[in-house]
């Protein structure tokens, strides 16, 4: 499913990325998880689905719509994959099957930001890509590795459309290592699988 959005709105701080492709004029980056999205409603249009930003109490939760959804517990440094609240109370299930609850409202409204995965930035029409991704020694901050590319689009030689900046952890066959996009694309939407 392919969701038009306003790039600025995601958050993209705690994200954890996979392969980065060109397909034709389309640069496209694997979302394993860690996208935060502001309270936002969606919408279908002859383009397609659309999210936009909007109040809490207009929000229909479209996180709903991606395949990986959790919450994190920073408290625990634990990932729910499900929850529940009651009281104000969260309790969620671990990794392990357990379910584990809040001792306190204050502990539960910090671990109540719902994160997802699963999907694709993709940028569409792109005239210039520069990726940069540095690879760390196994279980460590060392980086073993620096590797720059350039993607320039074939169709024009000029720098068109809006100016794009990705960052982050990326995770490719078991490699740990952080990946810096930079950008110039005439359309973006996230892909949804």
């Amino acid at each position: 499913m392919r969701v038009f959005l306003d790039f600025g709105a995601l958050v993209l701080f705690d994200c954890v990325f996979g392969v980065a492709v060109v397909e034709g004029d389309r640069f496209k980056i694997y979302v394993v998880k860690g996208l935060a999205l502001p309270f936002m409603k969606d919408f279908f249009s002859e383009a397609g689905c659309n999210f936009v930003s909007c109040e809490q109490q207009e929000s229909t939760s479209v996180e709903r719509f991606f395949p990986v959804r959790y919450i994190y517990d920073p408290v625990r440094g634990s990932e729910y994959f499900d929850w529940a609240v009651e009281d104000e109370l969260l309790r969620g299930k671990n990794k392990d099957g357990d379910w584990v609850y809040s001792s306190n409202k204050a502990e539960s409204r910090f671990a109540m930001h719902e994160y997802v995965g699963g999907c694709w930035l993709v940028f569409d029409r792109i005239s210039h890509v520069h990726e940069v991704l540095d690879a760390y020694e196994a279980n460590s901050e060392l980086v073993i590795g620096r590797f720059e590319k350039d993607y320039v689009s074939s169709a024009t030689s000029m720098l068109v459309g809006d100016r794009y900046f990705v960052e982050g952890v990326c995770m490719n066959d078991g490699k740990a290592g952080w990946g810096a996009w930079n950008i110039m694309s005439e359309n973006f939407w996230l892909e949804i699988s």
